[in-house]
């Protein structure tokens, strides 16, 4: 809807710009992997409910083991686990990274 006016036809114009440019500002963000910044490919959701993409999240730990061996005196002492935190808060995802699930729409429900 423009108002006959240039100028005011001209800030209508921008003013909706900004709204859709807002909306897609948004929604980049809910579906953005927040360690690559793109829209998530792969999608994992941690068990804090992060989502990134599938490459991202285990490409961050790709060089971590889980556990640690320790020795003390020549002796063997129990592995000990590495906490992997999350990239997005302090939640230790170590167990999840082990066998990480991407979300795989279900056809066969009806």
């Amino acid at each position: 809807v423009l108002a006959g006016d240039p100028e005011t036809d001209k800030q209508i114009r921008r003013a909706t710009k900004r709204v859709h440019l807002s909306v897609a500002e948004r929604l980049l963000k809910e579906f953005a992997c927040s360690i690559c910044r793109a829209v998530i490919k792969e999608p994992l959701t941690t068990p804090c409910a992060h989502n990134f993409c599938k490459t991202c999240l285990l490409g961050a730990y790709d060089s971590q083991s889980s556990v640690r061996e320790r020795s003390c005196g020549g002796r063997t002492l129990r592995a000990q686990k590495i906490v992997k935190t999350c990239p997005s808060c302090p939640t230790d995802i170590c167990d999840f990274l082990e066998n990480p699930q991407v979300y795989q729409p279900r056809n066969d429900i009806w």
